[in-house]
């Protein structure tokens, strides 16, 4: 195969219309650029007009703010995690427990920057990216 950094285009080796700047790549090259450009990479040619790859950006999905309640706890139950919570929240005292109850129960929704969801997450060990990967979980449920 040949490639073009100019048309950023693939030619065979039999084809005549190839254009002057063509440098030659070996059948094994041409299919690691194809398969990695499926992947989202991108071909491109270095100073001599050879293929290189520019791998793409990570793409990083957004954690959003708000999830339903029931979201939360099933991504919690997926997560293993739904029981241990509800006995955790059912032990805690005073207007602080009585408050966490409350929210568990009567919640439609969940926020991620709820105190409260923030402060169960951490007594129990969640770091901040366990919890946005509770959250990513549970949209998609």
């Amino acid at each position: 195969m040949k490639y073009s950094a100019a048309t950023k285009g693939w030619y065979s080796d039999s084809r005549a219309d190839a254009p002057d700047d063509c440098v030659e790549v070996s059948g094994e090259r041409y299919a690691e650029l194809m398969a990695a450009e499926q992947l989202g990479n991108v071909i491109a040619a270095d100073a001599s007009g050879y293929p290189i790859l520019i791998m793409a950006e990570p793409t990083v999905e957004a954690v959003p703010a708000v999830i339903s309640a029931k979201q939360g706890k099933l991504a919690l139950l997926d997560a293993g995690l739904y029981d241990e919570i509800e006995t955790y929240i059912g032990t805690l005292t005073g207007a602080a427990g009585t408050r966490a109850r409350i929210t568990w129960s009567a919640a439609t929704t969940f926020r991620r920057d709820d105190l409260i969801l923030n402060t169960i997450a951490a007594d129990k060990g969640l770091t901040s990216a366990d919890v946005d990967q509770i959250f990513l979980r549970a949209i998609q449920l």
